[in-house]
């Protein structure tokens, strides 16, 4: 259909991201604060949709909380004495590498890759990888993004560990090495047994 010399076309092309970055930063350095929206409109001026800065505000404060719940966990395993490389360590040895010209065979990056093999309830795993979630097979999208993730981290790191910090649902996933647990048992387990001592 052709259209009307006269006709008025209009189409959403999505928010500019020099508008939301803004927004965003503001409602990660006020966090602590709990800001309102108002708070956050007023501090950065936007002209956003207060229902778009409510969505960001609420985003920033979840994504900070798992960020925090996430180093909690491992400063745990490092005070019970676990060495290993966390995702930041690894990205940087991996991008070292690259610069060095140094092949690799594998980029991923779990949160935790233990210098060793570590004994974790009976298994030796070389890899944890932490959720600050429940973990539901109702949520498809989630499930299978990562089931195919642990699937990738299984098939190049070896056997592996991952930690719920809220539980899961029974049969969750079923990958052959692979471990899943609730954090609080993972913890009482790398806790009670450090790293060099048998298992728990």
């Amino acid at each position: 259909m052709v259209p009307h010399p006269n006709a008025i076309w209009l189409s959403y092309e999505g928010v500019p991201t020099a508008l939301i970055k803004p927004v965003f930063r503001a409602a990660c350095a006020l966090r602590f604060l709990k800001p309102s929206i108002e708070d956050v409109i007023k501090r950065t001026r936007t002209t956003l949709d207060p229902q778009i800065t409510a969505r960001r505000a609420k985003m920033a404060a979840k994504a900070e909380q798992a960020k925090n719940a996430e180093e909690n966990f491992l400063s745990r395993l490092r005070d019970a004495g676990h060495r290993f490389q966390d995702e930041g360590q690894q990205k940087q040895r991996i991008q070292a590498a690259i610069d060095e010209g140094v092949p690799l065979s594998c980029r991923l990056t779990p949160d935790v890759l233990f210098d060793t093999p570590t004994m974790i309830f009976g298994h030796k795993c070389h890899w944890a990888e932490y959720k600050n979630t429940f973990g539901f097979k109702s949520s498809p999208y989630v499930h299978s993004k990562n089931k195919t993730q642990f699937q990738r981290y299984v098939t190049q790191l070896g056997r592996g560990i991952v930690v719920y910090k809220l539980g899961y649902e029974c049969g969750l996933i079923t990958l052959p090495d692979l471990q899943i647990c609730r954090e609080a048992e993972a913890l009482a387990c790398m806790e009670l047994h450090k790293q060099d001592e048998p298992t728990c």
